[in-house]
């Protein structure tokens, strides 16, 4: 799926921004505590859909100042409602703000997205201030359910073969996936890959996390598929989803 068919205003409806804050809630708690011990003053989400995750940052830290930027223009105006400083921006060509601009530069589940992921990542650096942090958060292409799946030559998860249907290639799988269209996952990332993109344009390397999330599964594999995915997130390179905290 293109881009600009994923993000269509329809998207924004009010049963999926249920979802996407009930998402955002869970997710900000692993972003805030790594936030505790430095004293961020101007952060930058890189696609900041319609501003959830960074109205919750927002709630939890004193006199900060939550910029935003999305390919969404009917996610940018709901970001506003929120108070975040938001604007329409494509990140596949730049990111349209100053050098040395931002103590915190961060993005969840947005660099898979990004056809020019070398690109995204120099512009980061270029708008942090020197010490700054960079956080990116990513589905890992070897979480341990994808190393399982392709001994039975299983598609990996994550990964989109079709632009329409992202259950081409999951065999047995397609039962048990609720919604079959797909997202644009254009490059997926492990942990390795992630570090060494990071290490290229000279991020320094501070934190791994592994982070779990459940997927939509009948009750039955839900409980046990929790506990699995708990277990292996203790090792971030096992984990379901990945955190890097870098540094400039």
């Amino acid at each position: 799926m293109e881009v600009n068919q994923y993000y269509k205003p329809e998207r924004y409806k009010k049963a999926e921004i249920t979802e996407i804050r009930k998402f955002a809630k869970i997710r900000a708690k692993f972003l805030i505590k790594h936030f505790e011990k430095n004293k961020f003053k101007k952060i930058l989400e890189l696609g900041c859909g319609e501003g959830s995750l960074a109205f919750e940052i927002k709630k939890t830290l004193d006199s900060v100042q939550i910029f935003g930027l999305d390919f969404s223009s009917t996610a940018v105006k709901l970001a506003k409602d929120k108070g975040i400083i938001a604007k329409k921006a494509d990140l596949n060509l730049a990111i349209p703000f100053k050098n040395n601009e931002f103590d915190l530069v961060f993005s969840n589940l947005l660099i898979e997205h990004i056809y020019n992921a070398d690109l995204l990542l120099r512009e980061s650096l270029r708008v942090l201030k020197k010490g700054g942090y960079f956080i990116v958060i990513t589905p890992n292409l070897s979480f341990w359910l994808n190393r399982l799946l392709f001994l039975f030559g299983i598609y990996p998860i994550f990964l989109e073969a079709s632009l329409v249907n992202k259950t081409i290639g999951t065999g047995f799988l397609k039962k048990f996936i609720f919604d079959e269209e797909a997202v644009g996952h254009i490059r997926v990332f492990n942990l390795t890959a992630l570090v060494d993109m990071l290490d290229l344009y000279g991020f320094k390397i501070e934190k791994k996390i592994g982070i779990p999330f459940p997927f939509k599964l009948p009750k039955f594999l839900s409980l046990l598929y929790s506990i699995l995915d708990w277990f292996f997130s203790k090792k971030p390179s096992l984990a379901r989803d990945i955190m890097v905290i870098a540094k400039k």
